[in-house]
């Protein structure tokens, strides 16, 4: 029986493994990983920058681990992973949508995948407010991948609701603020830098803006500058690094 990998190189992705879970949703990997990347965690030692779409080392890959869950690379992709239930819930009842776009849905939250291709490819991933600050999820752009449909955590599955092809946008944001607008939600606007290619980070966590330095070392690899973008208090914090 062909592995997921070798589907989703077929639909024209580029994939990697990752850890797998028992039927609690726990790390059945061995390698312990905590429960937010259980499911998730790639099992290559350079993570997204190792995902392919050559069969032969796929066919390596599900040999040495048989169980795994599978990855895409958000190399020529975007997605618009949405992991707010409630917006998720409109969303996949949206008729337009499932009618012209490539739709999967997540197992954690009952959220949602929506897969676009952008006219600029290089922009950066972002997280995605609401105006009154509510969390929606995020844009994964180039250097990002999500859990391929077909695997599954605990006992739910990444479920394919449409099969149509990714459309193409001019920008990713541009369109979902319109999408969103439709269904009566203002998406809050990203920063003025990340027009300049920061890479943007919001946060309403104190403890995590004052352990930047430590943190985000390990999320310079694209080398851009990252803004960090919070409020405590009522007081807008921006810290670049």
């Amino acid at each position: 029986m062909c592995c997921p990998g070798h589907q989703l190189i077929a639909d024209g992705w580029s994939v990697l493994p990752l850890c797998w879970t028992d039927e609690a949703g726990d790390c059945n990997c061995r390698r312990h990983h905590s429960p937010k990347n259980a499911g998730k965690a790639p099992l290559t030692s350079h993570g997204v920058n190792d995902a392919t779409t050559d069969e032969a080392q796929v066919d390596i890959w599900s040999k040495r681990w048989p169980h795994a869950n599978w990855g895409i690379a958000c190399t020529g992709v975007t997605v618009v992973d949405i992991d707010d239930t409630e917006l998720a819930a409109l969303l996949k009842e949206d008729e337009e949508l499932k009618q012209h776009h490539c739709m999967v849905s997540t197992p954690r939250r009952n959220g949602l995948h929506i897969y676009l291709v952008e006219d600029d490819s290089v922009q950066a991933s972002r997280v995605l407010f609401r105006q009154d600050g509510r969390r929606l999820g995020e844009l994964q752009r180039a250097g990002r991948y999500v859990v391929g449909p077909g695997s599954r955590i605990g006992s739910g599955y990444y479920r394919p609701i449409t099969n149509n092809a990714s459309v193409t946008v001019e920008d990713a944001e541009d369109w979902l603020t319109e999408v969103l607008e439709r269904l009566g939600v203002a998406l809050r606007q990203a920063p003025t830098q990340y027009a300049l290619g920061w890479t943007t980070v919001d946060t309403d966590d104190p403890w995590f803006c004052f352990t930047t330095k430590r943190i985000f070392p390990s999320l310079r690899s694209n080398s851009a500058p990252i803004l960090i973008e919070g409020n405590i208090s009522g007081f807008e914090i921006e810290t670049r690094l």
